[in-house]
């Protein structure tokens, strides 16, 4: 059964190790600045301004957390791929991976469809290869993408990745953000 996101709180939002919060199961959405983590997000917990968003990529610096139904977190990470951020970035996401633990039950790979998978989420997926986590890879931004495009970006994610579940992000089909829902739930519930 899938969780209520509509009824996701916020919590808090994290500087560093001594804020994260690792009482619950952890969601984490990941991906390089502006892909639409925290839009995405909004979307899944049907509030518009649940997660700060910003056109202005790098603007989250924060790991906010978001508590679904007093069960879960979904965390939303700064982004990736800024070369000026990259100690900032690495740092804070060390710290939140170690503290994290078995709590970390899933990352959601947030992915511009309309630029694919790049060195930086390749990068992304290596790095937690070997923690059990479950992986969930989200391709946002397919209403910008005519059908023959958004079929080969799903495509290229699929070939290159098998083992990963892929699942477009739409803005008008709440249906694929219904297969989200129930696909990070399911996250959430990993043993």
């Amino acid at each position: 059964m899938t969780s209520d996101f509509s009824k996701a709180v916020f919590v808090t939002s994290a500087a560093d190790r001594r804020d994260f919060r690792f009482d619950r199961p952890i969601v984490v959405f990941a991906g390089r600045s502006n892909a639409g983590k925290s839009t995405l997000i909004n979307l899944l917990c049907r509030q518009k301004n649940l997660m700060k968003t910003s056109a202005k990529p790098g603007k989250t610096r924060l790991v906010n957390y978001a508590l679904i139904e007093d069960t879960f977190y979904l965390a939303d990470v700064p982004g990736y791929g800024f070369e000026e951020q990259r100690d900032y970035f690495e740092k804070l996401m060390n710290g939140f991976f170690e503290v994290s633990g078995k709590k970390l039950k899933g990352l959601v790979l947030v992915v511009d469809s309309r630029r694919g998978i790049l060195d930086s989420d390749r990068d992304m997926l290596r790095y937690v290869a070997d923690r059990n986590i479950g992986i969930l890879i989200v391709l946002t931004k397919v209403d910008k993408l005519n059908t023959t495009e958004r079929k080969e970006a799903i495509q290229r994610v699929r070939e290159e990745y098998p083992e990963a579940n892929v699942v477009p992000s739409s803005t008008r089909d709440s249906s694929l953000l219904d297969t989200i829902r129930n696909e990070v739930t399911k996250l959430a519930r990993r043993k």
